[in-house]
């Protein structure tokens, strides 16, 4: 299903197909999605609730709904209540879990971020991982509470550098980022493309483009984002993680935030290593790009 939601024409059928034959947890968020509104709409039939003492989110839409039936319809409101209660999750702990992995299988990063083979995890004062020490700084001198809040996340560099640069690598989201040529047509890349033509963008392709991120685009290394604020502000504009332009993900706050949050927790608190550090990370791209063989031992922190 999810490669047949590259072609935009077979959606409405791709949609039916997945509702009648599909026993997935988004055929079955459908239905709960759809059981609520549907609760919803026989409430208000039976009974008029005033707008201050009713104030959920399907509620809301639904009054939207008819207000301006013409505009939002139960479509719309649906897709709206679906994406509430799937959207975020998946697409997070993906993120999470990417920049988790960098930070552990880049022998060179255990050092700075904190992901010692269990033989090191003695963790002599001289080697104290980089990112660590930021944090355990930051949470001593009081600037940072614990957990830190996104505002105190944000002032620490190494911490920053090392979420865009697993966001870069591993994007959550695996299928061309969809859009539709305007009026008069458009040139992409030489190429003309007339007006109407879905034409889209990969963020695996773009986000490991070495004219924008240098010749070592494929490898994990933070601190190209430290190097130039001229050159980082480059790679921002190009960071194709979240989308770009007008329909960038709606939740990249929520997501960068709930990242910002646990990434310091867990690195101050825990210590990593690979269950099996020689195999290469598999993954499986439905849409959402999951990783398959990412398993390690986890223990608390040696002081």
């Amino acid at each position: 299903m999810s490669n047949m939601g590259v072609y935009a024409e077979f959606h409405s059928l791709a949609s039916k197909l997945q509702a009648k034959f599909s026993k997935s947890g988004l055929a079955q968020m459908e239905v709960f999605t759809q059981r609520q509104i549907d609760h919803h709409l026989q409430s208000s039939s039976k009974e008029t609730i005033p707008d201050a003492e009713r104030t959920d989110f399907v509620s809301k839409l639904l009054e939207m709904h008819k207000a301006q039936p013409d505009k939002i319809s139960l479509e719309n409101v649906f897709m709206a209540c679906l994406t509430n209660v799937g959207a975020g999750s998946d697409t997070t702990s993906i993120s999470l879990s990417a920049i988790l992995y960098y930070l552990i299988k880049s022998p060179d990063k255990y050092k700075k971020a904190g992901f010692l083979p269990i033989e090191n995890l003695c963790n002599q004062k001289a080697n104290r991982p980089k990112l660590r020490d930021e944090i355990d700084e930051s949470y001593s001198s009081g600037e940072a509470s614990r957990p830190m809040t996104y505002q105190q996340s944000q002032r620490l560099p190494y911490l920053q550098a090392c979420i865009k640069e697993g966001l870069r690598l591993h994007p959550a989201t695996g299928l061309p980022l969809a859009r539709v040529v305007p009026k008069g047509g458009a040139r992409i890349c030489g190429r003309f493309f007339p007006e109407g033509t879905t034409v889209g963008v990969n963020a695996w392709v773009m986000n490991r483009n070495p004219t924008v991120f240098g010749p070592d685009a494929d490898d994990f290394r933070p601190e190209r984002w430290l190097e130039s604020s001229e050159r980082a502000s480059e790679m921002d504009r190009h960071l194709m993680s979240f989308g770009l332009g007008s329909r960038t993900c709606i939740g990249k706050n929520i997501s960068l935030m709930e990242i910002g949050i646990a990434l310091p927790e867990i690195v101050s608190r825990f210590d990593f290593e690979l269950l099996k550090p020689l195999e290469e990370l598999k993954t499986e791209n439905v849409w959402f790009v999951k990783q398959k063989n990412f398993a390690c031992w986890v223990s608390l922190r040696q002081k």
